[in-house]
């Protein structure tokens, strides 16, 4: 998240955000538990600087998908389509928090990202109150539903900002950070 809330503070999107946009590595080989995390696969980073949105630079064509839904969206303006940018990298950043609490906290098999993308976008179109209900009858993901539900439900309480439908809805990523459940 600080990598995103960085790029997010130069103007900037990543656009790309999943399980292998970061990689991980050890800080200090005698501590062990000492781990670092960067942000890869940065090629569809966007500008979304006024510069960047009002003209025509390198690199801008990656970007015609994203100003498309942004429209679609109501976002007209070079602010609104910034905002929206930013509120699409926020909600590919909540999936990935979905992803790593799932995939290693559920019985191995159970889910994998593809399904667990696919049941919150489509299936409970981001109703994570429904989806937690859903998880919740399947003793497999137990521990998964425990750990969002620590903090008396503030994991699911940020999921479900995160993937708020409405893209103006959806928190910074500074906002996510200082969330208690990321705390």
């Amino acid at each position: 998240m600080d990598g995103l809330a960085y790029m997010h503070r130069r103007e900037r999107l990543h656009q790309s955000l999943g399980p292998t946009s970061v990689v991980l590595r050890n800080v200090d080989e005698r501590m062990p538990d000492r781990v670092e995390a960067r942000l890869r696969d940065l090629a569809f980073g966007v500008d979304v600087s006024e510069a960047g949105i009002n003209t025509r630079n390198e690199g801008k064509e990656l970007a015609e998908e994203l100003w498309t839904r942004a429209a679609r969206e109501g976002a007209e303006t070079g602010a609104e389509r910034r905002a929206y940018g930013m509120a699409d990298d926020v909600f590919m950043a909540g999936m990935f928090l979905a992803y790593l609490c799932f995939i290693p906290l559920c019985e191995p098999g159970t889910i994998d990202g593809p399904s667990l993308q696919r049941l919150l976008e489509s299936t409970f179109q981001a109703d994570v109150s429904a989806f937690r209900d859903y998880c919740e009858a399947d003793e497999r993901w137990v521990k998964a539903v425990r750990f969002l539900d620590s903090g008396e439900g503030a994991g699911w309480s940020l999921l479900e900002e995160m993937l708020n439908k409405d893209w103006r809805s959806r928190p910074t990523v500074q906002s996510c950070m200082d969330h208690p459940f990321l705390r």
